[in-house]
């Protein structure tokens, strides 16, 4: 005899656009490589680490792009040099932002 739950639709999982998913995805690599103490993080990662944000751009919902763009720029200044952790933190505090963002707009994806 087959037993049916009843869950309900609260709890259900939500599935979010894959647009979303690989936002979140994106997002949540920077911010982990940006709190990450021990990842090199010179001009060249700077770049490439701006350049995923940049491809990230089409898939964020527009009330987020303002986020991922700031974090962009500082990425791409010169005028900040992410050698102390107060920068790498502001970068990767609005990093954290987007996927909240992201999470409260495209439910729980992971």
């Amino acid at each position: 005899m087959t037993q049916y739950l009843y869950t309900p639709a609260s709890s259900q999982e939500h599935v979010a656009a894959p647009e979303i998913r690989h936002a979140l995805r994106t997002a949540t690599r920077a911010h982990r490589r940006l709190e990450d103490e021990f990842e090199p993080f010179g001009w060249t990662e700077r770049c490439d680490l701006a350049a995923e944000l940049r491809d990230m751009l089409d898939e964020t919902p527009v009330e987020l792009r303002g986020l991922v763009l700031a974090a962009e720029f500082m990425l791409e200044s010169e005028g900040y040099t992410f050698d102390g952790w107060e920068e790498r933190l502001h970068a990767s505090n609005l990093i954290s932002a987007v996927i909240s963002g992201l999470h409260q707009i495209g439910g729980d994806a992971r």
